[in-house]
Parts: structure tokens; sequence; C-alpha cells
């Protein structure tokens, strides 16, 4: 699946240390949750839709931080 969402123009990253998942689908809308979007879902996963920049901005600038360590 990762492989054939990069062949469609997606940015997929993975954190070993990072231990939440999400998917910025545009500026100000973001999918966050417990729910990992590169495997089978599970009966308890969660999964929130947020438009807000801020929290997009936030979620980028985590996951940036985090690929630097």
């Amino acid at each position: 699946m990762k492989k054939a969402l990069r062949e469609a123009g997606a940015d997929v990253r993975e954190y070993d240390n990072l231990n939440c998942h999400f998917a910025v689908m545009d500026e100000d809308l973001v999918w966050y949750g417990s729910m990992n979007f590169l495997s089978r879902e599970h009966e308890d996963d969660i999964l929130m839709r947020i438009r807000s920049e801020a929290i997009v901005k936030e979620l980028l600038a985590i996951s940036n931080q985090e690929h630097k360590v």
C-alpha cells in the first residue's frame, strides 16, 4: 500500500519513535486517531476528522522534528 500511495503522489512517512497516527489531507484537514492507516483496522480504533490549519502545522512540525532525530 505504501508503494501505491507514493506512486500516486502521497508523502508517506513512518517513524518508530512517534506514537501517533495522522494523515494530513491538505493545509487545514487532518485525520487523527489510533488507527494505523497502513495496516488493518482494529475494532477499538478511533479516528477524528479535524479541520484546523493550526493543528495541521503542529502535527507536521512534530513529525519533521522527529524525522531529524
